[in-house]
């Protein structure tokens, strides 16, 4: 009987395997401690099991259920994955299955994690960033990279952040300071300006040093009240003018010599005294 039973579960799963040739079934004649016998699909790791010894009691409702299954949905996308991977099999050793996350593939080169499908392993060794690695890989003789467990790559990042975030603090911070010194070097600046000016002392830019801003104000009203003199004593140069002519007979007076000693008076303008500069050219006229 056992024997005859064995027999038929064979040919159901040879029945179930035409049907689906890329499926992979197994009978198991031993689960829950032998009392019950079962056929899984590896792809899903569905199970149809019946009480041992009973396939032919059992038989339509096995083949109904596993011929169901592999008709559906879920075993379709299981089917397309495993076909994915054997398709990616020439891609290796650069693309390896990974071993931590079901389909995905691991990328040695760049050391990241790509769908498991034929599409995005060639879209993401067509890219720049796998193009790059690979070329330095193969200048400097790199190693392989080995593939982390996740729960570990995400720890490191986590620490990577928060490095990151320090780094971050820091510059800001030094950028602060830079700042502050700045407008405190302004100040300083702007504070010895008003000072030089207010007591006076040695200017870097003109080379020289330079009086208290009284001093020079003080200078300039000098200049203004002795122009005032000046022009109230216009009255006077005339009188002496009309002297000059009256006595005229004791002097030899010589008009060339007068017009060369003319060109020999220098005028200078002072710095302030723009209304003295203006009386000088105004007399040797």
């Amino acid at each position: 009987l056992c024997g005859a039973d064995s027999k038929a579960v064979a040919a159901a799963l040879a029945t179930l395997i035409a049907h689906a040739p890329d499926a992979t079934l197994t009978h198991d004649d031993g689960r829950d401690g032998g009392a019950h016998e079962s056929i899984t699909c590896e792809e899903t790791a569905h199970v149809v099991s019946w009480p041992r010894g009973a396939f032919a009691e059992a038989r339509e409702r096995v083949m109904e259920s596993m011929s169901t299954h592999l008709s559906g949905h879920k075993y379709a996308k299981a089917a397309k994955a495993k076909a994915d991977l054997r398709a990616l099999a020439e891609y290796e050793p650069h693309i390896v299955r990974s071993k931590y996350v079901d389909n995905m593939v691991f990328c040695t080169i760049t050391g990241t994690r790509v769908k498991a499908t034929e599409e995005a392993v060639v879209r993401h060794a067509s890219g720049k960033k796998f193009t790059l690695a690979h070329a330095t890989a193969l200048k400097d003789k790199l190693a392989p990279k080995v593939e982390k467990d996740p729960v570990v790559e995400a720890q490191e990042l986590e620490a990577l952040k928060a490095e990151q975030k320090q780094r971050e603090e820091a510059n800001k911070a030094a950028k602060e300071a830079r700042e502050k010194a700045r407008i405190e070097a302004k100040m300083k600046k702007r504070e010895e300006k008003k000072r030089r000016r207010d007591e006076g002392g040695f200017d870097e830019t003109m080379g020289c040093w330079v009086p208290p801003k009284s001093v020079i104000d003080s200078g300039d009203e000098d200049d203004d009240d002795n122009d005032s003199e000046d022009d109230d004593g216009s009255d006077d140069d005339g009188d002496d003018e009309d002297m000059g002519e009256d006595s005229g007979e004791d002097f030899d007076f010589d008009e060339d010599d007068a017009s060369d000693e003319e060109d020999l008076i220098p005028t200078v303008v002072v710095p302030g005294s723009s209304k003295r500069a203006k009386l000088a050219l105004a007399k040797k006229q």
